[in-house]
């Protein structure tokens, strides 16, 4: 680590915690710690870094939901479960590459990508209008 970056969790964060709730601090900030020389970009990695474990955990959730619900039946159609399952574990491998890439110091080019990825997967407000077409029955 460099000399910007601290090698224990700062006193101002931790506050007067001691025990295991500062190991637990320590092991988090070190997980998602990013050495990096300027200061702004070490907090914006450290926040990235913790969006990417949301993005895991949010992921295995949707996963195990729609599995339950899929077994329970409450699709239209049972193929509908699959495509729903698959589509939520897609974004834990792009979640885990960004997480290295970013502790690698690679901060704001793995932003642009995660920004793109998510806009490229996100509906478009017009793929939920009906078609203003009168039907020709």
């Amino acid at each position: 680590m460099n000399e910007l970056m601290p090698k224990r969790l700062p006193e101002d964060i931790i506050g007067q915690a001691g025990g295991w709730q500062e190991r637990v601090a320590e092991i988090f900030y070190h997980i998602v710690d990013v050495e990096v020389e300027d200061e702004e970009t070490a907090r914006l990695g450290r926040l990235f870094n913790i969006l990417m474990l949301v993005s895991v955990c949010f992921s295995l959730l949707f996963f195990a939901t729609y599995l339950i619900a899929g077994q329970k039946g409450l699709f239209a159609k049972p193929g509908d479960v699959w495509i729903k399952c698959v589509f939520a574990l897609l974004f834990i491998p792009l979640a885990v590459f960004c997480f290295i890439q970013v502790k690698r110091g690679h901060v704001r080019s793995t932003f642009g990508l995660y920004i793109c990825c998510l806009l490229y997967t996100s509906p478009s407000p017009r793929d939920r209008t009906r078609s203003r077409m009168p039907s020709s029955a």
